[in-house]
């Protein structure tokens, strides 16, 4: 931009120099054309290097200061020739277009925002859905049974590409299943649509031979409970982030800090299950982070744990370590990662790729079958 403004000082005294030497039309459009030469693959150039709508806006903006008042300097300047107006006639129209210009382009740098805007509403609305429908709905009895997706599809906007598109899984108690692909594929989505985060626009979601869309979100989350990437941290002691109701005794607590392979790290701090985690986790690392929200959610009475990329902090010694101790519990786990490495050994892989599951299947057989999973994995 500033490269432009350069360039756009030099084009502005080259004509004042002509209006001065009244020169004529002819040399005045001389100048403008190798000045143009001069612009546009400067421009171009420009326009190569940028990234996203909002550089893209912000490069238009400022053609638009260059170009308006260029035309009206050179629509000007001729009537200056013909004696029609005067120099400060002219220096008042280009004042005049500045006034203009302005405020349209504080629009074109506003529809980056705006956009922005719109992505906000969307998830704000998906929240307060989700909160009135907490309580509301049937609650069913008895414990985790079973969960079975079919032909589920949804979009966040309508008429847009799918996030998910016709996608169909299963999960029984017990079982350890492994959800796999890029990033932007929609895994994430997957678990909002399992959760009833989100309002699929076709398909059934059952849980128990139940529609979940009958279910209150209180059910839902006394079967199911997620651990994130980033996971929340209290300004609080390992004890209390662990057990934040304050009502298990530490030799449970110890006991799923072995599982998940952080029982010596906290061994080995001065004040053990009383360091204090400080705001936001900042006393302690990514993955210790990552470990005390796995812990936590295997103290939780929920029967099945959702891991998203719960353990991409940690490397992979540690990770299958954990992974390893989880088939001692009698949870029943969803696992989202992008380490192929560590899923080897669930009950059943599903591949997802922009929404639609492309592969399924044992590790065995997805490897047999020679397709994403066994390219990746290589």
């Amino acid at each position: 931009i500033m490269q432009l403004n350069q360039i756009y000082k030099i084009l502005i005294t080259k004509l004042i120099e002509k209006f001065k030497g009244k020169t004529g039309i002819s040399n005045l459009m001389n100048s403008f054309s190798s000045s143009l030469n001069l612009i546009f693959p400067k421009l171009i150039e420009k326009f190569k290097g940028k990234t996203g709508i909002s550089n893209l806006m912000n490069s238009f903006s400022s053609s638009l200061n260059l170009i308006f008042p260029l035309m009206i300097y050179l629509i000007g300047s001729y009537s200056v020739e013909q004696g029609e107006i005067t120099i400060g006639q002219l220096i008042a129209y280009v004042t005049l277009v500045g006034y203009f210009t302005a405020p349209f382009t504080t629009v074109v740098l506003l529809l980056p925002s705006i956009n922005s805007i719109k992505e906000v509403l969307l998830r704000y609305k998906e929240l307060m859905i989700f909160r009135e429908n907490y309580h509301t709905g049937a609650l069913v009895p008895g414990e985790f049974k079973n969960l079975k997706m079919s032909s589920v599809s949804y979009c966040y906007n309508s008429g847009q590409v799918y996030a998910l598109n016709n996608v169909s899984l299963d999960l029984r108690r017990g079982e350890r299943i492994a959800i796999v692909g890029l990033s932007g594929s929609g895994k994430s989505t997957l678990i909002k649509a399992i959760l009833g985060a989100v309002d699929i626009n076709q398909g059934c979601i059952e849980v128990n031979n139940y529609d979940i869309r009958s279910m209150s979100k209180e059910q839902i989350y006394k079967w199911f409970s997620v651990v994130t990437q980033n996971p929340m941290c209290l300004n609080a002691s390992i004890r209390k982030n662990i057990d934040i109701i304050g009502d298990v005794p530490d030799e449970k607590i110890w006991k799923v800090l072995d599982i998940v392979a952080l029982k010596e790290e906290v061994l080995s701090m001065p004040l053990g299950l009383d360091t204090l985690v400080g705001e936001g986790g900042q006393n302690i690392s990514g993955g210790q982070k990552q470990r005390i929200a796995i812990a936590r959610a295997l103290l939780s009475d929920t029967e099945v744990v959702i891991f998203d990329e719960a353990t991409s902090n940690l490397d992979q010694l540690t990770e299958k370590k954990i992974y390893d101790n989880l088939r001692s519990t009698n949870k029943t786990q969803i696992i989202i990662t992008h380490r192929l490495s560590s899923i080897r050994d669930t009950d059943y892989i599903y591949v997802l790729n922009r929404g639609s599951i492309i592969e399924q299947g044992t590790h065995l057989e997805l490897m047999k079958n020679r397709g994403w999973y066994f390219e990746s994995i290589q």
